[in-house]
């Protein structure tokens, strides 16, 4: 599903987190919501920090099983969007889930902690590519990067775009 480019903003994420949980919309209900959903393009949504708290709540809520590529990339999250998609996911894994971009969207070092963090709950353990590019994070945050790779936090990474 590529909504990316399209200026979804919070009300948008909602919308999203409602069909996969709630099944609000006939057809999405009987279809079983979003849980066989393998891709979601949201990059340039406008989604903010608001907009990432509804998508992590669906993440956390088993709301997309199936999802295997993400991205977020150019949405203004910050700090807070990262620890909510980070909460989100350590509630409950993303078993499938391959790429998880995020570039561009004014995370700093706290919020790359609390992504780590889940990382070393072994709750991204199936992430293959991360692409942080363009984001604001400094020493604290690579580090923490860097521990995640080296405690095999990360074990199917194989590309990682800092």
């Amino acid at each position: 599903l590529n909504l990316s480019d399209n200026p979804l903003g919070s009300a948008g994420a909602d919308a999203i987190a409602a069909a996969t949980t709630t099944g609000s919309q006939r057809r999405l209900k009987r279809a079983g919501g979003l849980k066989h959903l393998r891709s979601l393009f949201l990059s340039g949504t406008e989604l903010g920090v608001d907009g990432m708290r509804h998508l992590a709540a669906c993440i956390g809520d088993g709301g997309l099983p199936s999802l295997e590529w993400l991205f977020l990339g150019n949405n203004a999250v910050g700090d807070d969007g990262a620890k909510a998609l980070a909460e989100g996911l350590a509630e409950k894994e993303a078993p499938a889930l391959k790429t998880l971009h995020l570039a561009d969207n004014g995370i700093r070092d706290a919020g790359i902690v609390a992504l780590m963090a889940t990382a070393a709950e072994g709750k991204l353990a199936s992430i293959e590519e991360l692409v942080l590019e363009k984001n604001r994070f400094g020493d604290a945050g690579a580090d923490a990067l860097t521990a995640s790779i080296s405690k095999g936090s990360l074990p199917k990474l194989k590309y990682l775009k800092r």
